[in-house]
Order: structure tokens, then C-alpha cells, then sequence
């Protein structure tokens, strides 16, 4: 639920938010737009988790600086490759 995820970024900045398009309340995309209006989200990297193979919602997700995304339902050796790479990206950027 977006709501609850808002109200623990009120207390904790996590280190990569793994993000569904498809939630109660408010939408992925939705949230993913009110994170990157924030200071405080614009940077925090997001994986978005999608059911929907939908290359609109895609170029949507880009241009919001996904760090990357994963299609239902999950394959755990990509899900687990993919944060490797994220993980990996930040790592890069604190010694730069």
C-alpha cells in the first residue's frame, strides 16, 4: 500500500525500493512520480515489478529513471541478477 510505504519514508531512507505497478490506494506509476518529486526520493534507485508487459507504461518508467524493472510472474535468479546490478551501480557512484 502507498500510504503505508510514504509513511516509512517519513522515518527511514531505504537503499533501493522495489516498487509494484499494481497496488490499492494509488498506482506504482503514481507513487513512482510522487518519489522522483521529492528530494529526499529523487535518488533512491527503483526497481519496478510489473504484470503488465506494456511498452507505454515502460517508456513512462524510463523517463522517471528506473534503475530497472522485472515482469510477473518473478524469476528469482533475474530478480536476484537485477539487484546485483543495482546494488553494484551505487556502489560505483560512492566512489566516484
Amino acid at each position: 500500500n502507498p500510504k503505508e510505504g510514504f509513511d516509512i519514508l517519513k522515518t527511514m531512507t531505504p537503499t533501493i525500493i522495489f516498487l509494484d505497478m499494481q497496488m490499492p490506494v494509488m498506482d506504482g506509476l503514481t507513487m513512482l512520480k510522487h518519489l522522483r518529486a521529492v528530494k529526499e526520493t529523487n535518488e533512491i534507485p527503483v526497481i519496478a515489478c510489473t504484470a503488465l508487459a506494456n511498452l507505454d507504461l515502460l517508456a513512462q518508467l524510463v523517463k522517471l529513471n528506473i534503475a530497472d524493472y522485472i515482469v510477473k510472474p518473478i524469476n528469482i535468479n533475474q530478480l536476484v541478477d537485477k539487484l546485483r546490478k543495482v546494488f553494484k551501480s551505487i556502489e560505483e557512484k560512492k566512489t566516484i
